[in-house]
């Protein structure tokens, strides 16, 4: 049923994560749309909507990720879909709301990429975060409300920057998670200490993502606004900025983010009974230790993950 939705058009599937909407008589298109080939440092990737102007640069796969609102997990395709990258400059039809260019930019795929996909649940190893034994919780309930009009510094970016005496707190308005990240000096300058102010767990699980070689899903049943602490090495914080990828994310140019405590769309929580495990891959072990230390655990499991499937792309798009 999913696979016949999605060929009657993907531009009329998402314009928030993994949704399907009704047919409209007319699907929202660019109006005037130059793509060019680029290498991986002739621009700086992202996506900048400046009134009906859409300029982007970026991989396919990213840009494919971007229209869509899905992880990077969430996508099956060919292996070269990161090498391809393009240029991207379009016009937005005047009257079109920010919500149509979502679609915009999926039928951009569809015409001129001849992008052909379908949507269907995979099982995935996936790192469950969990609470063991809630008596052995160290994490203390934090106020809803603060830090909650945070802005974002730019149209493109999600993370906004402000001071608190001494300290530099970091405000990710997409997420709503709130920290302050400084060295511990009790353990010299090889351990990060983050303390996160405010966080949800499914935030807190989107985070963990981008330090695990998988996917974290909040499977804690915890549903409050929390603070702790994460001891982390230097050197396993300090690689996980520096591979995260720019933000490149549609809804944050159009300064309208998803909604900023799903965590990673389309990721269900796994199923309670599915085999459970101790987590004990490299580079992750620090991680492992560090959400032991308040309570939680991170378990390793497959859970069923709603994905992307790519049956059919071009490399290079139609000419202009």
């Amino acid at each position: 049923m999913v696979r016949r939705i999605l060929h009657i058009g993907l531009g009329l599937l998402l314009t928030t994560p993994m949704r399907t909407f009704e047919q409209t008589p007319a699907r929202p298109a660019f109006e005037v749309v130059s793509i060019k080939p680029i290498g991986p440092f002739q621009e700086r990737p992202g996506i900048r909507i400046s009134g009906n102007r859409f300029d982007c640069a970026m991989s396919l796969e990213r840009l494919i990720t971007s229209a869509y609102q899905i992880k990077t997990y969430q996508m099956v395709g060919p292996d070269w879909l990161n090498s391809q990258r393009f240029e991207i400059n379009a016009t937005i039809p005047e009257g079109s709301s920010k919500d149509q260019v979502l679609g915009m930019l999926q039928a951009l795929l569809e015409d001129r990429f001849k992008l052909k996909a379908h949507l269907e649940k995979k099982d995935q190893p996936v790192y469950a975060l969990v609470v063991p034994r809630k008596e052995d919780l160290k994490l203390m309930k934090a106020d809803e409300t603060v830090y909650a009009d945070a802005k974002p510094l730019s149209p493109t970016h999600s993370i906004s920057i402000t001071r608190d005496g001494d300290s530099t707190i970091f405000i990710d308005s997409r997420s709503g998670m709130v920290t302050r990240n400084r060295s511990d000096g009790r353990a010299g300058t090889t351990t990060t200490r983050m303390e996160i102010l405010k966080t949800s767990m499914p935030a807190l699980a989107d985070y963990l993502t981008g330090l695990m070689d998988r996917p974290v899903v909040d499977a804690s049943g915890l549903k409050d606004f929390y603070r702790m602490m994460l001891d982390l090495p230097a050197d396993v914080y300090l690689n996980a900025i520096m591979s995260r990828p720019r933000p490149a994310d549609v809804a944050a140019a159009l300064g309208n983010p998803r909604n900023p405590f799903t965590g990673p769309a389309g990721a269900p929580a796994p199923d309670t009974d599915a085999p459970a495990g101790n987590a004990s891959d490299p580079p992750g072990k620090a991680v492992f230790a560090a959400v032991e230390k308040v309570g939680l655990k991170l378990d390793s499991r497959k859970a069923p993950v709603e994905t992307l499937i790519i049956e059919h792309v071009e490399k290079n798009p139609t000419e202009n």
